[in-house]
């Protein structure tokens, strides 16, 4: 039996090309295999407010991108749509979107599959880089500071960030 990955709809037969090359099978889900040019790789974050301890493999669906915005809600659901248009079809009015509940986006319709398999455009969401608010912030050292510190003799810098406050 073929393999198809459930959110690009690749096969052995007809891979995805990737700057690494063709794709190979991430993961399988109940819903189906994953190919690896549909996964995002998240290291370990100890500041990460979810799974901070683990490497995560986010599936690119709509589901779980930036691009997914929030609308009205009917029927008691709150209804979404990509900023990006992806989920308009030609027959409603142009300018017009056409707005799912998210269930409907993560067991996807035709018109939500034919968004995946085109995206290009996919980020992942902010819930999953959301840090946890008792870690202290990490700020990132410029250059120049860098720069400072290694001429001034105060030993190597192997990572140029601090703790605030430091």
């Amino acid at each position: 039996m073929t393999k198809v990955c459930k959110i690009c709809g690749c096969t052995d037969d007809n891979a995805c090309i990737t700057n690494e090359g063709p794709c190979s099978w991430a993961f399988n889900t109940q819903g189906g295999p994953v190919c690896s040019a549909c996964v995002f790789e998240l290291p370990k974050d100890p500041a990460r407010k979810l799974w901070p301890k683990d490497n995560l493999l986010i599936e690119k669906r709509c589901a779980d991108c930036a691009h997914l915005i929030e609308g009205a809600p009917w029927k008691d659901s709150k209804t979404f749509t990509c900023s990006q248009g992806l989920f308009d079809e030609k027959n409603i009015s142009p300018g017009g979107h056409h707005w799912f509940a998210l269930s409907g986006i993560k067991r996807p319709n035709k018109t939500v599959k034919t968004a995946r398999h085109s995206c290009q455009d996919w980020i992942i969401h902010a819930r999953w880089t959301e840090r946890d608010p008792a870690f202290p912030k990490l700020t990132v050292l410029d250059p120049e500071q860098v720069e400072k510190l290694w001429r001034s003799g105060e030993g190597m810098i192997r990572n140029p960030i601090k703790q605030e406050g430091e």
